[in-house]
């Protein structure tokens, strides 16, 4: 009777750890229940946020840039159908400056566009954050390829870059905050606003002052603004998002997890049990038996020194 109490118990817990769990994941997106765009100010938020959401498994979390600097923000730009199409870290790295990354698929990707440059081209073909004067002839936004970077210039000064990882299309720039508006200001022309240009070029260059990057060889940025040390900073960028890949622990997951638990409680207790029922003086619940035991009034070597 006491056994089938026992294991009706570990059921019971078997049930009670299980179906919770089940019942408090968060439902699959429906088509017409696009997420919410979120801003995430502090890593603690960022790690909560993570923890909690469901992502999809080629989701790009901080671990795998953190490389390029410390958090900073985290952002959804995008949604669609429930998925999320666009999102950016803002880093700070060891230069001081603000990097941002933002990862868009395919379809809404980055497109790199104006005129083709080379790195010859380049007012200083091994620091690529500017062009020489007489290159872009007539042309507000010019591009140089190199390796399996696209590096995209607006008249004549670095924006930004941008590479290929997994369904993901990479933007990496400089980012404009108050305290550096003065450097840019005083780095451009007088009159570089262009007519007929829907967008103010002006606009965009404060916005991603990449150009003004400090020329070093201390950071992953500055490595990959480096000609000479570009490709290969990129493939250790690329190998360390393989390897810190996001992997997300699916619903079915959990739920073996648990009821694997519950069963390992269930088969402990099962063993105490049959143990108990080989050897009941040594695991304890012997005092019945104890007490059918005579108790002698004088012990046995006493009763042999008489005789």
């Amino acid at each position: 009777m006491k056994k089938a109490i026992v294991i009706l118990l570990c059921l019971l817990y078997i049930c009670g750890s299980v179906l919770p769990v089940a019942a408090s994941m968060p439902e699959s997106p429906k088509p017409d229940d696009p997420k919410e765009t979120i801003r995430l100010d502090t890593i603690e938020d960022y790690k909560k946020w993570i923890r909690t959401e469901k992502l999809a498994d080629d989701f790009v979390c901080y671990e795998q840039i953190s490389s390029l600097g410390e958090f900073v923000q985290f952002s959804i730009t995008n949604t669609y159908a429930g998925d999320i199409h666009s999102f950016y870290y803002t880093l700070r790295d060891a230069s001081g400056e603000r990097i941002r990354i933002t990862f868009r698929k395919y379809a809404y990707a980055f497109i790199a566009y104006g005129k083709l440059c080379t790195q010859d081209d380049a007012t200083d073909p091994q620091w690529m954050t500017s062009l020489k004067d007489d290159s872009r002839k007539g042309h507000h936004a010019q591009r140089i390829e190199l390796s399996n970077m696209s590096y995209q210039y607006l008249l004549g000064r670095l924006a930004a870059i941008y590479f290929s990882y997994a369904d993901w299309r990479c933007k990496i720039s400089c980012v404009y905050y108050p305290e550096n508006r003065e450097k840019i200001e005083a780095s451009l022309p007088e009159t570089i606003r262009l007519v007929g240009l829907a967008r103010n070029a002006k606009y965009d260059l404060i916005a991603t002052p990449t150009y003004l990057y400090p020329n070093t060889d201390e950071t992953t940025f500055a490595r990959l603004l480096n000609a000479s040390t570009a490709e290969a900073e990129l493939q250790r960028l690329l190998h360390e998002m393989d390897r810190n890949r996001y992997h997300p622990i699916s619903e079915t997951t959990i739920i073996l997890l648990a009821a694997s638990g519950a069963l390992v409680l269930v088969l402990a207790v099962s063993f105490l049990i049959y143990k108990r029922s080989k050897n009941p003086h040594r695991l304890g619940g012997n005092e019945e038996i104890l007490e059918k035991i005579p108790v002698l009034e004088t012990p046995p070597e006493d009763v042999a020194s008489e005789e």
